[in-house]
């Protein structure tokens, strides 16, 4: 079940619906935190997101760095 969800209570709002487990995969995660805060946090989402594709770009062609 999930870990945000109290699934009897959800089941028993819905007049007892069925309760279905349906089993998920796993990704590692790996948090990050700026040293100050952001002043725009929608360019700095933008920005980081570049950099997790071009760091998933080159990881998949065996290059260990961001750019």
């Amino acid at each position: 079940m999930s870990a945000t969800l109290d699934a009897k209570k959800f089941q028993k709002y819905f007049e007892d619906a069925p309760l279905l487990d349906i089993p998920g995969r796993l990704h590692p995660v790996e948090v990050l935190y700026t040293l100050e805060a952001e002043n725009d946090y929608m360019e700095a989402a933008i920005r980081t997101t570049i950099q997790v594709r071009k760091l998933k770009k080159n990881t998949e062609r065996g290059i260990d760095t961001l750019y």
